[in-house]
């Protein structure tokens, strides 16, 4: 019997088992880092993206920590605190603001799950591409039907 010890992703249960696998990791270091880890993994990932509005240096660290003990690296990090940012190595920065200058350079948008993230103002923003559709009835409710929302939001 052969013991599975990787799973390919793009197949349909891959982002659940994505989540699972982080959720248990978080689980198993909840004694060594910590409820507010666990909380933080468990509440602020959706498949492998982190998303949360500012977090300490010393969270953003235990993530990393417990993750790594399961083999799994925790990068590719953006933040709209610069001393969360900073606290980090340019290795383990989104490549877009990996090599900035966090208090001087202008901030780039970063994309995630979809959404534009304005990081210098907090702002997500959705663009939205209509489909070239014939004016009939059903083109009209094809173009309808395929717009998300448009705005902007402002978290506080």
């Amino acid at each position: 019997m052969h013991k599975i010890t990787v799973h390919l992703f793009g197949n349909g249960p891959g982002p659940t088992i994505a989540t699972f696998g982080l959720r248990k990791t978080a689980d198993g270091g909840k004694e060594k880092y910590g409820k507010a880890t666990r909380d933080f993994v468990d509440r602020n990932f959706y498949v492998d993206d982190g998303l949360t509005q500012s977090e300490t240096n010393k969270l953003v660290r235990n993530a990393q920590a417990t993750l790594a003990s399961a083999n799994l690296k925790l990068h590719k990090v953006v933040s709209n605190s610069v001393d969360v940012m900073e606290a980090l190595s340019a290795k383990d920065r989104a490549k877009s603001v990996s090599d900035l200058d966090l208090c001087h350079d202008v901030l780039p948008t970063q994309c995630s799950l979809g959404v534009q993230w304005d990081i210098k103002k907090d702002n997500f923003t959705f663009r939205v591409s209509l489909p070239a559709t014939p004016f009939t009835q059903r083109g009209v409710l094809s173009a309808i039907n395929s717009i998300q929302p448009i705005y902007s939001l402002h978290l506080q």
